[in-house]
């Protein structure tokens, strides 16, 4: 890659000069530290095969593929907002409302985007029960009920009661044992059982397969 290719940081939104790093292709940002990647630039081939995989999605999925474009489309309206109207660049040193607002915009377009994953897997299982055929419906009437049940539980664990009482007893033992890392563990860990319970909400925000004629 040339010296002059710019990539703006989709995380803290500062244009960085990209250099390889080592010898494996990756680019992190300069500010934030965050990996990113520059544009790919797709051949023709390439761009009417992804057309045509699109276009098959939406006829298949339907209408559950118009609800995953709606779902895209305002994960990146929120971003780009966000990036628009409130740059880092324009932050004044002791800036609190600007940064806190472009931070609510993106953690929104993030949780829209897992959102819309869920969304996207129930129109790739419709397709595939489509094209399999002949599904039990108590199979299907099961599978419901566990991502209702999962959905539930991870809703009950990331809840606020939970969330005090563990930050509480880490805190003890962080007093215990300061060099301890238990902290940022759990918060990781909490950040990606967050991130699972969005995508399980994009699968159970609707009827699973009621697209599907099963018998």
């Amino acid at each position: 890659m040339s010296s002059d290719t710019i990539v703006r940081c989709a995380d803290c939104g500062v244009p960085n000069r990209l250099f390889a790093h080592g010898s494996k292709g990756r680019y992190r940002c300069g500010r934030c530290g965050e990996v990113i990647a520059p544009a790919r630039n797709w051949s023709a081939p390439t761009k009417l095969l992804l057309i045509a995989c699109l276009a098959a999605f939406g006829w298949g999925a339907w209408p559950v593929s118009g609800w995953l474009a709606l779902s895209a489309f305002a994960a990146w309206t929120l971003g780009s907002t966000a990036e628009r109207l409130f740059p880092p660049a324009l932050d004044q040193p002791k800036a609190i409302v600007r940064p806190t607002l472009r931070l609510t915009m993106q953690n929104l377009a993030k949780a829209t985007a897992y959102v819309a994953i869920g969304i996207a897997i129930v129109g790739l299982a419709q397709i595939a029960l489509s094209l399999l055929g002949g599904v039990s419906a108590d199979a299907l009437r099961e599978t419901e009920l566990f991502l209702s049940d999962m959905r539930l539980a991870l809703n009950a664990a990331l809840g606020v009661e939970n969330l005090l009482i563990a930050l509480g007893a880490l805190v003890a033992l962080v007093m215990i044992f300061p060099r301890s890392r238990l902290m940022a563990e759990v918060l990781r860990a909490r950040s990606a059982l967050g991130r699972l319970y969005l995508v399980v909400l994009g699968i159970t925000s609707s009827t699973f397969f009621s697209a599907i004629d099963v018998t």
